[in-house]
């Protein structure tokens, strides 16, 4: 059972696999243009919503029939090739559900004896795309 997805990674408790995420935080501002007047107070012009921002941490452990070296590369690509996700959660989209990812800061958490990595916790900030 999917609770939501990014891209292709699908969001899911289950008896058969655990991948999910916490400390999803939204922020958005407005954009403004301030225009400067000899002698006076400058103006403020609205000039529209800004793009809304939206991170969240991601935990992977291969217990959980993870792998976080495969997921951790997928976050990697997509951030570094700039594809465009789509965001949901249950059958929402979040914003727009357009966003590409601006950073990934992993946490390597844990190693099996052959110095694989089994654990990993990775901060994910995404931007929304229009």
């Amino acid at each position: 059972m999917a609770i939501g997805a990014l891209g292709d990674i699908a969001f899911e408790a289950s008896v058969f696999k655990i991948l999910t995420f916490d400390k999803l935080k939204k922020s958005g501002n407005a954009r403004w243009s301030e225009h400067s007047i000899i002698g006076e107070k400058p103006k403020l012009e609205f000039l529209g919503p800004g793009l809304e921002e939206i991170s969240f941490e991601i935990h992977f452990n291969s217990l959980f029939n993870v792998s976080p070296e495969i997921q951790i590369e997928k976050l990697r690509t997509y951030r570094d090739t700039g594809e465009v996700l789509t965001f949901v959660m249950g059958n929402k989209m979040v914003g727009n559900g357009k966003y590409v990812i601006q950073g990934v800061d992993e946490t390597h958490t844990a190693y099996n004896q052959n110095g694989k990595l089994i654990k990993a916790n990775v901060n994910i900030s995404l931007k929304e795309y229009e």
